[in-house]
């Protein structure tokens, strides 16, 4: 070998000076201890604490602004004073502040751990235009409360989801999030809660109707509305108490094609101050409360620690979009992977997404077009705050003398081995720990994570079509159809197990929830702008008709021929005793009348006026119909001849004033239920049987 390394040296030593080897051998061990370095500060460095506060041009602090690693979820919110403070990966590289009205600002990190920020207010864009039911206006003209988010402005969020993504970015209007849960939907309410039923507001997608927007990708969004007062949603009648979000998708422009593609990835990971006891002060703790306490162990386990876990999310999203002067298009499609921080895979969410739109000018007085998407989503699930077999309650709960796994098989383990419990093992073998000093339902949570086997399966086809004439100028009519067809499978198996008395499972079982539901929505509607000197007319009137259908199937079958998502499903029982189906169809039909009338008179005085008649499967036999009108005024003072200060470059006063239904609080099959009480017995609580 020394023979060898030595010829090797000399043919060097031939082709290169011996200084010159000497300068490449010290470059590439430098380079490698670099690389070592940067290895060691990416995997195992420190969180960074990093402090500042926000403030307007005048000085004045901001609270609420949002303030977020680039790239990733990590960050916070400015308290009331306009200070924030939070742990940052060392990693970090920007930060990205943002808040409504304000142009957002990216600032470099570098070495500092104060960093102070100046937000400057944005320009508000007054021949913007924004997308209201069933057509559009400038944002000058608008005597509604509509609030609108651009493309430009979903490209500063690293949102998964389309309903995330307008969090912050919209007053009036709070995104909470149901669950920590990859794939969790989010509730949205529009300036708060209107009912004590359902409060959720309408989503729109490109002229249709739909429960949710969970199926887009943010990257597809060209700007999304939000009709926030009873004035503005009050053309969707019915359905538009609890505010009404319009979502309008990209397309393409004419000229040469264009290739877009964007890539996420982050780690997501909790940051809870939350103290447990550990075990010396938990055994003070049962002492004083003249508690018995077994300590057979010697263990000290967090177990909060040994629920949570950094879990990985990476998004892909690519487009293609062109055209020529008649006809543009936009392909994309979009994957979406997130693990869960609790739960890791076992909590796993995937999302495809795929989306074409076109639009072409067939004649001059005809256009055409369509937005077509398809989505399949797979959604892993286990319990995390709920009351039963839930992981985050057991952690919060369980001792932390019990030890996450035995080594060997303690005798009391045993003696429930001998009596023909299951006692789940971990992936070596060993058995986990069973608490001995904690009753009831509450579990071992990693044990517990071991029995969830739980998916929800979505598909998903949403699309529109629609022709728009023109046939003279001023003048346009447009006859639209839409579909939203959805199949969703929620699948669940459970092997045996035993934790406690409480909390056990004697019988493998498999049960499915199969849901199908679809609408359709054929809308027509015409328009006729018309000016006549500094007057300006806008009116619009139109007629649709929808159709809802809903099923639901459940079925529960036991016990399975063996273990395994193999045999998990209906056929794979070995008994019919314990089968059980059921189903529930849904049906809804309505059929509305809508019309609106705009006027402006040189663009600072505005009025609008509008009514909805809907008649409803759902609305009573002796009242099918109900209206909803509403009526909203502006004034643009800052176009009036007295208005000369210099302070402010546009002001305007307006009001408005409308009539909203909900819908979607009425179940709409009373009328067919059949009740009987003749006959029905129960328990009291001697177990006497009253009627």
């Amino acid at each position: 070998m020394k023979k060898i390394r030595n010829l090797s040296e000399r043919m060097l030593y031939g082709i290169l000076s011996k200084q010159t080897f000497r300068v490449i051998t010290l470059t590439l061990f430098f380079s490698l201890l670099t690389v070592i370095q940067l290895y060691a500060t990416e995997n195992f460095a420190a969180p960074k604490k990093i402090t500042g506060s926000v403030t307007t041009e005048k000085g004045e602090p901001i609270p609420g602004v949002s303030v977020i690693v680039k790239g990733t979820t990590t960050g916070t919110i400015t308290d009331i004073s306009g200070n924030y403070s939070f742990d940052a990966p060392e990693t970090a590289t920007t930060l990205v502040f943002t808040y409504v009205g304000m142009i957002t600002e990216e600032v470099l990190i570098g070495n500092q751990s104060v960093i102070n920020v100046v937000l400057k207010e944005a320009a508000v864009g007054l021949d913007e235009v924004v997308v209201i039911g069933y057509g559009a206006k400038k944002k000058s003209l608008v005597t509604g409360a509509i609030s609108s988010v651009k493309a430009a402005d979903l490209k500063t969020t690293s949102s998964s989801r389309a309903d995330q993504a307008i969090q912050g970015k919209t007053a009036g209007v709070m995104v909470l999030a149901t669950s920590g849960s990859p794939g969790a939907s989010s509730k949205i309410r529009i300036r708060g809660t209107n009912s004590n039923a359902n409060s959720n507001p309408l989503f729109i997608v490109d002229g249709m109707k739909t429960g949710d927007i969970n199926n887009i990708d943010p990257g597809d969004i060209e700007s999304m509305e939000v009709l926030k007062d009873a004035a503005s949603s009050a053309i969707y009648g019915t359905e538009g108490s609890n505010g009404v979000i319009l979502v309008t998708t990209k397309s393409g422009k004419s000229g040469k094609g264009v290739v877009n593609y964007d890539f996420q990835f982050g780690n997501q990971s909790v940051r809870s101050d939350m103290k447990m006891m550990d075990a010396t002060q938990y055994k003070q703790w049962m002492t004083e409360s003249a508690q018995p306490t077994q300590d057979r162990f010697g263990a000290n386990t967090n177990w909060l620690d040994q629920v949570f876990q950094t879990a990985p999310m990476q998004k892909h999203h690519l487009s293609f979009s062109g055209g020529n002067d008649k006809t543009v298009y936009m392909l994309s499609g979009s994957y979406l992977t997130q693990d869960g921080i609790v739960g890791g895979d076992k909590a796993n969410y995937k999302r495809y997404t795929s989306r074409l739109n076109l639009k072409s000018d067939v004649k001059k007085w005809l256009e055409v077009g369509g937005n077509f998407s398809y989505s399949h989503s797979n959604q892993e699930n286990v319990g995390q705050d709920d009351e039963y077999r839930s992981l985050v309650n057991s952690a919060l709960l369980i001792d932390p003398l019990t030890p996450v796994t035995y080594t060997g098989t303690p005798a009391h383990v045993q003696t429930l081995l001998n009596g023909g419990n299951v006692i789940v093992k971990d992936g070596s073998g060993n058995y986990f720990g069973l608490t001995e000093n904690v009753s009831g339902e509450m579990a071992n949570p990693l044990a517990v994570l071991t029995t969830y086997h739980n998916t929800t399966a979505q598909d998903k086809l949403m699309g529109t079509g629609y022709a728009t004439i023109k046939p003279f100028k001023g003048f346009s009519f447009t006859s639209r159809i839409g579909v939203d067809l959805t199949y969703q499978n929620q699948h669940s198996w459970a092997p045996l197990y035993y934790f406690s008395t409480e909390s056990q499972n004697a019988t493998t079982n498999v049960s499915d929830n199969l849901n199908k539901w679809n609408t359709w929505l054929w809308e027509n509607f015409a328009t006729y702008n018309k000016e006549i000197g500094d007057h300006s007319f806008t009116l619009m009137a139109g007629y649709s008709a929808q159709e809802y259908k809903g099923d639901v199937y459940t079925m529960y079958s036991a016990p399975m021929v063996a273990e395994g998502d193999d045999y998990a499903n209906q056929g794979s029982t070995t008994s019919d005793l314990y089968d059980r189906t059921g189903g529930t169809p849904q049906q809804s039909t309505m059929a509305s009348l809508f019309g609106r009338l705009s006027y402006s008179f040189k663009g600072k005085y505005l009025l609008e006026g509008s009514v909805r008649r809907d008649g409803a499967s759902e609305f009573p036999t002796d009242a099918k119909y109900a209206v909803f009108p509403a009526v909203s005024a502006g004034w643009v003072v800052s176009k009036e001849d007295f208005f000369t200060t210099g302070l402010v470059s546009y002001f305007k006063v307006r009001g408005s004033w409308g009539a909203n239904g909900s819908k979607g609080n009425l179940a709409g099959n009373e009328d067919k239920e059949l009740w009987s009480l003749a006959g029905i017995k129960y328990p009291d609580a001697t177990g006497t049987y009253q009627s």
